[in-house]
């Protein structure tokens, strides 16, 4: 609901990032243990916390200029 009611633009930068970082959170949550695979390793959470986080920032960033 949040991309919907941002600007073409801003969507375009943030869109793709917390979709991809959401899916795998909740792949990590919800799937059984076998599917995993490399979801598993701190390596790759970072990466998807890292992901998130930079999208967020620039969201918020954008929306307070």
């Amino acid at each position: 609901k949040v991309l919907k009611k941002i600007s073409p633009n801003l969507r375009a930068e943030v869109e793709e990032p917390l979709n991809k970082s959401l899916k795998a959170f909740q792949t990590m949550g919800f799937a059984p243990e076998e599917i995993l695979g490399e979801l598993k390793s701190a390596k790759k959470q970072k990466e998807y916390v890292l992901m998130m986080d930079e999208a967020l920032r620039k969201l918020i960033k954008r929306v307070d200029s």
